[in-house]
């Protein structure tokens, strides 16, 4: 098988558990990497003085682990002479010059140092992660001049999981920036005490989890600000960064780590204050109102006065105009329809893998409702942003996670009911046609296999070499439809390469 912007909305508490299946590393095996000697503390050797400042520099192999690598950012101002705010990027798919240039523009603009890792993985196993973590750690204490007070970690989707277990483990974290992440099981039992900025797109499969952890860190008095932006399962897009990392300097002036500046205060207020009169002449008062509430919540913090109490008022307003109370009765609908379509999913998943006999495909999808959640999809307004989401948790959850597990456990009757329903939600896509094929294929299904097969190659599947090499579809290698298929993947490669004159 091959491998596979708006102010903060409410939503009832999800009953999934959504995002890759990212394994991180334990409280306790953190604790352990911190006893052992990652705790910063003493004079860094700050031997990243010999690289360049101002561009990002990739491939930096850790010295405590050369299998361990990424990307370090220094501001153009770099020196080892004094202490800098250190930021570690966490990209789920190891992407450290991805991590790096979203972050760049910030970091330079108020001087932190960025390492972003290559080797943190949403489907890793526990000790790579680990071994990821506690090689970037200890970077930042030999390999930079970090303040140690500021330490921050940012994180997408399992590399947000990753930030906040950072948190937990070393005591050292300042500050995370988190989009589209999650708590672990548990997690929330444990209060955090430093400040979480976290962004999810109002179509990504997290959003509900997003708004779970920010209930949860509220509850705890924790500082926190949950920001929605147009998007999927994605970073958060570079403007919120720039807001995000104000925010941590913010909170770092108001703990006094860092001189004050009130004009860093005025600019991010004014830049509330403008999303909201966008979002006003947009026809979006509920949005505006929950923007102004975001920002009386931070200026309780950082400017208290009446100023706080005019704003909640402000809010207060747009929020009884019959557009806004009419926009969270249709929120709330979909919103409580969403929960309880993931209910259904768990429920009819369960019935699957439990279940000795033939697994029902169809009855599968039925009960998903993939039909009617296409058909709203493609609807104006919220209705359609909960529809596509859905349809985003169920696809990743069928692709990524339940067809996968049950290849591997050697079920491909099971994979290839979770492949045929995600090839159903994302019909454009080869990938889910090509596991499909596989699992068809291993399940004794040569037609089914091969139809499947040929439509990955129709939307795009290309690399022959890999289809041959796919001990998943041996049992395809003696029909004559899979040697036409092979062959026409050869020609194409053939013709792509450059003739020799």
């Amino acid at each position: 098988m091959r491998a596979r912007a708006s102010a903060r909305r409410q939503a009832p508490r999800g009953q999934a558990t959504c995002g890759a299946a990212v394994r991180t590393p334990s409280v306790r095996l953190l604790s352990l990497l911190v006893a052992g000697g990652l705790a910063l503390a003493g004079e860094p050797a700050a031997t990243a003085a010999t690289f360049a400042r101002g561009v990002p520099v990739s491939g930096i192999a850790c010295q405590s682990d050369p299998t361990q690598t990424y990307t370090l950012y220094l501001p153009s101002s770099y020196t080892p002479e004094r202490r800098w705010p250190t930021l570690l990027v966490l990209d789920p798919g190891g992407r450290g010059d991805l991590g790096a240039e979203r972050f760049r523009a910030a970091a330079e603009e108020h001087g932190w140092v960025l390492l972003s890792s290559n080797n943190v993985h949403s489907d890793g196993t526990v000790e790579a992660n680990q071994r990821a973590l506690a090689a970037m750690w200890n970077e930042v204490q030999v390999r930079v001049a970090s303040d140690p007070r500021r330490i921050y970690a940012a994180g997408f989707s399992g590399g947000g999981i990753l930030a906040y277990a950072l948190g937990y483990g070393t005591g050292n974290i300042a500050g995370v920036i988190v989009s589209g992440g999650r708590f672990r099981p548990g997690d929330d039992s444990k209060p955090l005490h430093f400040p979480c900025f976290g962004a999810a797109g109002d179509e990504d499969f997290n959003y509900l989890e997003m708004h779970d952890v920010h209930r949860v860190l509220a509850r705890w008095g924790t500082p926190e600000r949950l920001e929605i932006f147009d998007g999927t399962h994605e970073w958060l897009p570079e403007p919120m960064v720039r807001r995000a990392v104000d925010w941590l300097e913010l909170h770092a002036a108001r703990q006094g780590l860092r001189p004050a500046d009130p004009a860093l205060l005025d600019r991010f207020v004014a830049a509330d204050l403008a999303a909201v009169a966008e979002l006003e002449t947009a026809g979006r008062p509920l949005d505006a109102a929950e923007r102004l509430r975001l920002l009386a919540a931070d200026l309780a913090l950082f400017r208290p006065g009446t100023e706080v109490t005019e704003l909640g008022l402000r809010a207060d307003r747009l929020a009884s105009l019959p557009a806004a109370r009419q926009e969270l009765a249709e929120r709330r609908r979909w919103d409580l329809e969403e929960v309880g379509a993931l209910k259904r999913f768990s429920a009819a998943a369960a019935e699957i893998l439990r279940d000795d006999g033939p697994p029902v495909g169809q009855r599968f999808e039925t009960a998903l409702g993939i039909g009617e959640l296409t058909k709203r999809a493609g609807q104006p307004g919220y209705a359609g942003v909960s529809a596509r989401r859905l349809l985003a948790t169920h696809f990743m959850r069928c692709a990524t996670m339940l067809g996968p597990q049950m290849l591997n456990q050697g079920d491909a009757a099971k994979a290839a009911v979770f492949f045929q329903a995600a090839s159903r939600i994302a019909p454009e896509r080869w990938v889910p046609r090509y596991n499909l094929a596989c699992a068809l294929a291993r399940a004794g299904s040569r037609r089914p296999a091969l139809e499947a097969l040929e439509k990955a190659v129709e939307l795009g599947f290309a690399d022959a070499a890999a289809m041959n090499a796919d001990r998943d579809l041996t049992s395809l290698h003696e029909e004559p439809r899979y040697a036409a298929l092979l062959a026409k993947l050869q020609a194409r490669l053939q013709a792509a390469r450059p003739t020799t004159p």
